[in-house]
């Protein structure tokens, strides 16, 4: 939901329909593709110019496997040897973009098959980015090389990478497991998942393990120890709720002051509203979106003792947007209420032009994590967060 007041309703379509057309494809979450046909592995390598005796043993061995592709490439230079990899992994691919898109219009019905068909398609361009060199040797002056594509869940990527790691070294699994990070980080669904993945009732002792998220030319990087992983989205990363905290709770009302569930129509009208607040105090509201960004819809405004409206002004609501109907869109919303005004120039604020955050700065969902972990003593937050069809 890209949330905007009704100031903002003259904002032209056409400087909402891109930001919020990525947004609402890239809900989808990661998926373990069908496994290759025997007919694609064989096409895996393109046609070789150079003579078989010279090429690399693995050159003419390495195969696909059920959630890995592989291809590998030859050529006068490295950059001409991964160009062909990659090639041979974007045909292999589309086989399977091909055979999910088909399997799932025939679930889902006709009339969606054209989101379906985007969103797949978004998917596999994110997976390609995973891309990874595996092998690269030069003889007689040409480059061969190997890459992979791993197209498993996040977390089950990660897990398998550190597995390596400790085999290599030795080491056998753990017991117990922590991680050193941010608490929303290292309390959400991908560290729960890594923890299970890692650790074994039958383990010795106990291991810590750094986890870390940073914004880096234009992805996430997730990072458990040495190794580390691109991603599109912030979609179950975080569990923003380990900063919850107090009595005073958000929720929504309609602008007529009737309570509203967390499941929102399109175009729907609401306020927020925060109550119990202990003394008087400042409020600071937040909404982060599932590819991380955030955005300050209320910053530092006067509040308390007893319940805050927001907007203030009676007249004034918000009005829930998303892309097309029947496409659930989830958004989590964090209101802070402190005894001190907080420094926020670190978030973009929700624009009075354009009605939402925009730009490689409004992608702070890690910034927002630090921020709330180092809130002074005291302070309130409350989470809430809402669907929209």
């Amino acid at each position: 939901m890209e949330a905007f007041s009704e100031r903002h309703a003259r904002v032209l379509f056409c400087m909402l329909i891109f930001p919020l057309l990525f947004f609402a494809l890239s809900a989808c979450g990661p998926k373990t593709l069908p496994a290759p046909s025997a007919a694609v592995q064989n096409e895996i390598k393109s046609p070789s110019v150079y003579p078989l005796a010279v090429h690399p043993q693995w050159y003419q061995t390495l195969r696909s496997e059920k959630n890995i592709l592989r291809g590998v490439g030859e050529g006068p230079s490295q950059a001409e040897a991964d160009a062909m990899a990659l090639s041979a992994i974007s045909r292999e691919m589309q086989v399977q973009v091909s055979s999910e898109i088909r399997t799932r219009t025939t679930q889902q019905g006709d009339s969606v098959s054209r989101r379906v068909a985007a969103e797949v398609h978004l998917k596999a361009g994110r997976q390609m980015q995973r891309a990874r060199r595996t092998q690269h040797a030069v003889l007689q002056g040409v480059h061969y090389v190997a890459m992979e594509v791993d197209i498993r869940p996040d977390a089950d990527i990660l897990a398998g990478r550190m597995r390596k790691i400790w085999a290599s070294e030795g080491l056998a699994m753990p017991a117990h497991l922590r991680f050193d990070g941010t608490k929303a980080l290292t309390s959400g669904p991908l560290a729960r998942r890594l923890k299970s993945l890692l650790s074994s009732p039958h383990g010795e002792g106990e291991r810590v393990l750094p986890l870390s998220l940073e914004r880096k030319d234009g992805l996430w990087i997730i990072s458990l120890c040495r190794e580390s992983l691109a991603l599109a989205e912030v979609k179950g990363l975080f569990d923003f709720s380990v900063y919850a905290s107090g009595k005073s709770r958000l929720f929504m009302e309609s602008p007529s002051g009737k309570r509203l569930p967390n499941r929102l129509r399109h175009g729907e009208q609401v306020v927020f509203r925060m109550d119990d607040l202990p003394s008087s105090g400042w409020f600071s509201l937040f909404n982060l979106y599932p590819d991380g960004r955030v955005s300050v819809m209320e910053d530092n405004l006067a509040a308390g003792p007893g319940s805050l409206r927001v907007p203030e002004q009676a007249w004034d609501f918000f009005t829930n947007a998303i892309l097309e109907q029947g496409v659930a869109q989830l958004d989590t919303y964090i209101a802070v209420f402190t005894r001190e005004p907080l420094e926020l120039v670190r978030f973009r604020h929700l624009g009075d032009v354009e009605g939402l955050v925009s730009g490689e700065g409004s992608y702070g969902a890690h910034r927002l994590a630090a921020f709330l972990e180092a809130l002074p003593p005291g302070s309130r937050v409350s989470l809430l967060e809402v669907e929209t069809r």
